[in-house]
């Protein structure tokens, strides 16, 4: 649970309780039962395997909100959400390659205000989670413990919406809150390395030569240059699985441009 959601911040500190790739989820859930009608917040958080008081529906709604993929419907005594337009063309596309929803899907990544922030101001994807973690900490105000959170769901959700691929943003007008101008974030400069992707390795590495954890299992790969080590909970939930392919991706277009193997096409070429 993120604990930035829990203590209500400020809007300029919000960010969503579950990243991207989990959010899209939540909105084809609730499209197998509304069917793109509005429906009863009731409703929305019983597609979503919550109790309507719950917690953990509230921060889902939240989230979908936050990322433009979930409205209030007003002029109801009943509170009632609908998925909104983007979220629909998101859902309803049926390609496997669709730069379409592409393009959806790299908006909503930078649409909360905490995430077109950051990308405001790193011009583009922060060179680490340290430089990252000191800007959400000292300038941004957030507590030691939501800034760890907020790393991990940023880097899964530009991942997942290919922001770290493309490099770019393009023709991108987000509305703020609470009045503000409009951020533009088209177009920015090549992507630093990912962000994160050091320091989680670094950390990884180190944790390599320690006993494997109670209700953990552990993978060798026997390189060249040594070993490299996996260790991974012995039970993994689906949502949990797309956030470590996620990361995975990340990792391996790091090793890629780390060991200068050639790009897939540029051999397909020769």
């Amino acid at each position: 649970m993120s604990a930035a959601m829990k203590t209500r911040p400020e809007a300029g500190q919000r960010f969503p309780f579950i990243p991207l790739p989990r959010a899209i989820d939540r909105a084809r859930e609730l499209y197998r039962v509304a069917n793109g009608h509005d429906v009863p917040f009731s409703t929305a958080v019983k597609s979503w395997g919550y109790a309507e008081k719950s917690s953990g529906g509230s921060q889902t709604c939240a989230a979908l909100k936050l990322f433009g993929l979930l409205d209030d419907v007003s002029g109801s005594e009943v509170r009632k959400v609908k998925l909104t337009e983007s979220a629909l063309r998101i859902v309803r596309d049926p390609r496997d390659i669709s730069p379409d929803r592409d393009k959806l899907l790299r908006e909503a990544a930078v649409r909360p205000k905490l995430h077109a922030d950051v990308w405001a101001k790193f011009g583009g994807m922060p060179p680490s989670d340290e430089a990252l973690k000191a800007y959400l900490m000292i300038d941004r105000g957030l507590k030691d413990e939501a800034a760890p959170d907020f790393i991990r769901e940023f880097t899964v959700t530009m991942a997942y919406a290919k922001v770290t691929e493309s490099g770019t943003i393009q023709d991108i007008e987000l509305e703020q809150p609470d009045g503000e101008l409009p951020v533009s974030l088209a177009p920015v400069s090549p992507l630093p390395s990912p962000i994160a992707v050091d320091a989680m390795v670094e950390r990884s590495l180190r944790r390599a030569s320690d006993p494997t954890p109670s209700g953990a299992r552990q993978e060798i790969f026997t390189l060249e240059e040594g070993d490299v080590v996996l260790t991974f909970p012995s039970e993994m939930s689906a949502e949990s699985y797309e956030d470590l392919e996620a990361y995975l991706k990340l990792f391996l277009k790091k090793a890629k441009r780390r060991s200068g193997a050639p790009d897939a096409s540029s051999t397909d070429d020769k």
